[in-house]
């Protein structure tokens, strides 16, 4: 077995072992491309005597002493044999070598097997993190289990100045939601430290929103609104909750994704103003 870069010519191989890793299929084939031309990833392939690919993961650095492994992946026929650990490893150790203090990754709560392996590969577990997810529409702010009274106008959320940058990291750093996601922000479903600077880069970008119950970072993607940050208090979670269902209707969005440490009033908030939840857990290792 070999260890190297994906090459484009792996696709295809790779597409047919990877075609039902979930229900709904996968979603390698559309970053193949993006994840082994990245500039500061290593896509990698373990590959068998004839060079056929058997096993896959990407790792990547996301901040000068950072990196994030995902997309691991092993062959049907090949699993419980070590390869994914093996792969793990080597990954690892690429990240070590560009100067990465820690390597982090993500799993499914449900996932038993890839907890498993995960934590035989000397990884522990940091934290469970929460995606809740709401179709915009019909069921945005009024309506029976999405709040029940209209949404006043000093509740909105309105574009925060750079100016709230500092009180809101502050604010989150200090409280229950900074320190159950031990100070990490994720962008989709990649994690790293959250730094004031990103604040306030979020901020000049218009993407830093503030409320009286709390400050959201939130932008439109697509036809969604992500919300990957966000510091309310349990007082408020349904209100601000509320009050993204009402900014992502203001948008024009179809839906909601926001992200937040798993925390049950929180959790709960977001429940009631009509967000389905599901958790998962991230695991990180210090190199």
């Amino acid at each position: 077995m070999e260890i190297r870069p994906a090459r484009k010519s792996d696709l295809e191989s790779v597409q047919l072992w990877t075609a039902d890793t979930f229900s709904w299929g996968d979603y390698i084939d559309s970053v193949f491309e993006r994840w082994r031309l990245d500039p500061l990833g290593n896509l990698l392939v373990m590959a068998d005597e004839n060079d056929e690919p058997l096993a896959l993961c990407n790792v990547a650095m996301v901040s000068p002493t950072e990196a994030w492994l995902q997309g691991a992946r092993v062959h049907p026929d090949h699993r419980r044999r070590g390869l994914a650990t093996e792969m793990t490893g080597h990954a690892c150790q690429w990240a070590k070598g560009w100067g990465a203090q820690v390597v982090r990754l993500m799993v499914e709560e449900g996932n038993d097997p890839a907890h498993e392996q995960v934590q035989s590969a000397g990884f522990r577990s940091v934290g469970t993190w929460t995606v809740a997810r709401r179709q915009v529409g019909d069921g945005s702010v009024i309506p029976a289990g999405n709040g029940g009274r209209p949404i006043l106008g000093g509740d909105r959320l309105v574009l925060a100045s750079s100016a709230e940058a500092q009180p809101a990291f502050v604010a989150w750093s200090s409280d229950e939601i900074g320190r159950t996601a031990r100070g990490l922000v994720p962008n989709r479903w990649i994690f790293r430290r959250l730094l004031l600077d990103d604040l306030e880069k979020e901020a000049r970008k218009q993407r830093l929103w503030v409320a009286p119950g709390g400050w959201v970072m939130a932008r439109p993607v697509g036809d969604t609104l992500i919300a990957n940050w966000i510091h309310t208090s349990s007082d408020h979670a349904y209100d601000v909750a509320r009050s993204l269902n009402l900014l992502a209707d203001e948008l024009h969005m179809e839906r909601i994704e926001s992200f937040f440490p798993s925390i049950g009033w929180l959790n709960q908030g977001f429940r009631r103003a009509g967000s389905v939840i599901r958790q998962d857990v991230v695991y990180a290792r210090s190199l």
